[in-house]
């Protein structure tokens, strides 16, 4: 059962050789690794070319176009069904693919596997560890309302992939997306099952420039947006209108308050209104209350999962 590996990249990549390293150490081959070009600083692909001669490696042209574009052409691009994430700073534990696919082979109903990962830093010291939920993740208490799956761990099929139309842009924050990855996981979770492993399969690069670590309130109401669209999905509601941040401020159209104002509790409408608020009123007091609730409110949420 070959893979795609899939990895999307823009920028100097300064990393990318040791993420094609680790793959080369995979104890199952990947069938094909296709390198999503979004904007690769052009002295490198020649380095690649040159170094990489072993691997089934492919570059496909993005032009910039940014994230979801970029994993929709890789995925639609692939020659096999299954296709395993990987970012473009991570590195691959050598029994990734194998574990992975395994769980395909043993469980029919499977649309989706991710896993936990180790934390490392810019020079690839071990900083920590991911304690993600393991299992079936369909009746987890908490799946609908944060992301529980790490994006460069998963593995899915193509064919339900196509069914729901992909990747699709909900929030954008200038040429960035955000929560692209949960949005996908919720609607993937009404075709089958999706669970994580318990296993470590890959080692996830922290640093300053990632995005999520640098727009902790941006990503915050992504997730909630993600959320509320859930519920619309089910009701066959298909007219998806993104937020926009950019350097005028952020957008939010109509019919995304509308969806906010009916699909979520009351709670996380508030929730939702102050991040928004926070945004919109930048002074350096608001934004500390507003990472206080938004931090508090998932400290909250772990509580009551324990308790339960």
């Amino acid at each position: 059962m070959p893979t795609t590996v899939l990895i999307p990249a823009r920028g100097n990549c300064e990393y990318l050789i040791e993420t094609l390293e680790s793959i080369r150490l995979s104890t199952l081959a990947p069938g094909e690794i296709i390198l999503v070009d979004d904007g690769i600083a052009s002295e490198l692909l020649p380095k690649l070319q040159l170094n990489f001669q072993d691997l089934p490696l492919r570059v496909l042209e993005n032009n910039g176009r940014g994230i979801v574009d970029a994993l929709n052409t890789g995925v639609n691009a692939s020659r096999f069904s299954l296709i395993a994430r990987l970012d473009a700073d991570d590195l691959m534990m050598p029994e990734r693919l194998a574990k992975q696919e395994l769980e395909f082979q043993k469980n029919p109903d499977l649309i989706l596997i991710g896993g936990n990962a180790i934390f490392i830093d810019q020079n690839g010291n071990v900083t920590g560890q991911s304690d993600l939920p393991v299992g079936n993740l369909n009746e987890h208490p908490d799946f609908g309302m944060r992301c529980l799956i790490s994006h460069p761990t998963v593995m899915f099929q193509k064919e339900p992939f196509l069914q729901v139309k992909g990747y699709r842009s909900i929030y954008r924050l200038h040429t960035y997306d955000l929560a692209e990855d949960f949005d996908l996981w919720l609607r993937l979770s009404k075709l089958g099952k999706v669970m994580n492993l318990e296993d470590k399969i890959i080692k996830y690069r922290q640093h300053s420039s990632q995005i999520t670590s640098r727009f902790l309130v941006d990503s915050a109401v992504a997730t909630l947006y993600a959320s509320a669209l859930n519920a619309v999905e089910e009701e066959g509601f298909h007219n998806l209108e993104p937020i926009i941040h950019n350097g005028s401020g952020v957008i939010i159209p109509k019919g995304v308050w509308k969806i906010i104002l009916t699909k979520l509790r009351t709670s996380k409408r508030i929730e939702f209104k102050l991040m928004v608020w926070s945004m919109r009123n930048p002074n350096i007091f608001v934004k500390l209350l507003t990472k206080f609730v938004v931090r508090g409110s998932r400290m909250i949420r772990k509580l009551n999962l324990k308790l339960s």
